[in-house]
This record gives structure tokens, sequence and C-alpha cells, in this order.
């Protein structure tokens, strides 16, 4: 087999592979609301995290830790959403003293899966899990709000909905080394 042969197939072989794939489906994450926001000093900054996209899933649990940039912002409260019932809640807000300042909040609802979907089914696929507000100690922007590593959103039976992970670099080094060979022989192939 040569390597314009080996091309094709493995082109048609990933082709074949992506027509595998389920139907696409409503993909839940993690977003700020409103998404981007400008402040000067000495304005009060508030926020909602929200989980959306949901479609038909639940939010039954939550653990989250909301990173900020302490030199722009200072997170001074937080008030949950009421969309998981009455839940056990679960808060920290890091002073901006602190080398990597968070806001961590987390939720468990009581409520069965059943009272949770009738709770949540009218909500249009977003659910406000909470409300931050913070201290603007300069001028800026909210794009330094972020999700750290490790967030996580259970649904129905407890399953894991949405994870926040951030990739290592060695994954990318290991990407990019098996992208190396595939470069090298089709510029070699394209010489020939």
């Amino acid at each position: 087999m040569n390597r314009k042969q080996l091309y094709l197939w493995s082109l048609l072989l990933g082709l074949l592979g992506f027509a595998y794939l389920p139907s696409a489906q409503a993909v839940p994450f993690l977003v700020f609301q409103p998404t981007l926001q400008s402040f000067n000093q000495g304005d009060t900054v508030t926020v909602d995290v929200a989980v959306t996209g949901l479609g038909s899933e639940i939010v039954a649990a939550y653990d989250l830790d909301v990173a900020y940039d302490n030199s722009l912002l200072n997170a001074v409260s937080l008030s949950f959403g009421t969309n998981l019932g009455d839940p056990l809640s679960f808060e920290t807000l890091q002073s901006s003293n602190s080398l990597s300042p968070v806001v961590d909040l987390a939720e468990v609802s009581l409520l069965s899966d059943a009272d949770l979907q009738a709770l949540q089914s009218s909500l249009g696929g977003t659910v406000v899990l909470a409300q931050i507000q913070f201290n603007a100690l300069d001028a800026g922007d909210t794009s330094s709000l972020q999700f750290a590593s490790g967030s996580e959103v259970k649904g129905a039976n407890n399953q894991v909905i949405v994870n926040v992970s951030v990739p290592e670099p060695a994954t990318g080094l290991l990407l990019g080394a098996g992208l190396i060979p595939l470069v090298v022989g089709r510029k070699k192939a394209a010489v020939r």
C-alpha cells in the first residue's frame, strides 16, 4: 500500500468514525451571566453562575471553584439559586489577599430526580446556580472569571454532566508529536 492509499484509507476511516457518533444533543456547560461586563474602580459587580444547554437533563448537585483576578476584584457575597429545592449548601469566599483567590460553592439537592425535573423543566434548559458579588478594586472587565479545573455539575442518578478539566501540557505534546510524522510524510510525498 503506497502513502497516497494510506492517507485515503485514514481519511475514510476518520469520516466513518464521525458518522457513527451519537446524534447531536444538547451539551450542558457552565457560563457566567452576563458573559462579559466592564466595571470601574469602586463598582459592585454581580454575576450569575449558571449551567445551560441542559435540554431534558437536570442539575442535582454541583461543586464549583470560580477563580478571579484579585488585582481587579474582591469577592464579597454569594447567594444560591432556588432551582435545587432546599439543598445542602456550602460556600467559601477567599479574600483578595489570597495567592489564588476562588469562590468555592457547592450544593446537593435533597429532592428526588423526578421532583427536580418538575422544578427545573420550565427553566428553558438554563439553571442559575448562584449569584456572586464582587467589589471592583480597579477598572477592568469580568474576562478573568473562570471555572477552575475539577469543577463539576451532576445530574440525574448522580452522573457528572459537566466536568471542567484543563488539559495537561503532556497531552498537547503527545498530539503534536503524533502529527509530526504525518506532516513530514506528506511533504516528502509532495516532493516526489
